[in-house]
């Protein structure tokens, strides 16, 4: 488990890299543009309040308060205190990559408004990290494997779907949200591992 973590996390990160190369250098734009263009075609008044419905739960508000109401009803204290870390963590990193590579969202087609840098994605980045950090909760907590594999398919939908709901939106580039969740994946595995030394 720990070999296979360690290449799950070595390919995202490589992988990320040179999309995030290949994006900051327009070479990806021809494929955010056509996606983008896409997504359009699909709008209408009922799917947007479905999508906004999805972003808000991979948003800052959310996920604190999901945060500390999991810090509640969890028992264990080094599994709160890894909850806490993981989201201070990820949140840190996102706020670092963002003011360092200072792309701009894409313009005139937002349907919401946000106001910070657009690469990578935070919604993408963030939540995911939360997210993934969650399914390890529920293989820790809860005993019925039938349970426990259908909220961790569940988790993995919303985690596509926040993705998805900010190329719908207008707010990010599909190569922002890719790269996003990318390098979240390469940080959870290797946050994974680290902590695991340290219990």
């Amino acid at each position: 488990m720990k070999k296979l973590k360690i290449i799950i996390a070595t390919i995202s990160f490589i992988i990320f890299t040179i999309l995030a190369y290949l994006a900051l250098t327009n070479k990806l734009i021809t494929i955010d543009f056509a996606i983008i263009n896409y997504i359009d075609t699909i709008r209408n008044d009922t799917l947007t309040t479905i999508i906004k419905a999805i972003t808000f739960l991979g948003g800052t508000i959310f996920l604190i308060s999901f945060t500390i109401f999991l810090l509640f009803i969890l028992k264990n204290n080094i599994t709160k205190l890894k909850l806490t870390k993981n989201l201070l963590i990820i949140t840190l990193l996102n706020v670092i990559l963002k003011n360092i590579i200072k792309r701009n969202r894409p313009l005139g087609i937002a349907l919401i408004l946000e106001d910070s840098y657009s690469f990578p994605s935070g919604h993408a980045m963030i939540s995911s990290a939360f997210y993934f950090h969650l399914i390890n909760i529920i293989k820790d907590y809860i005993k019925n494997k039938t349970l426990k594999r259908i909220l961790s398919l569940a988790v993995y939908i919303l985690i596509l779907l926040i993705c998805f709901s900010r190329v719908y939106l207008g707010v990010h580039y599909f190569s922002d949200v890719i790269c996003g969740l990318l390098f979240a994946i390469s940080y959870t595995n290797i946050f994974d591992l680290i902590t695991k030394k340290t219990n």
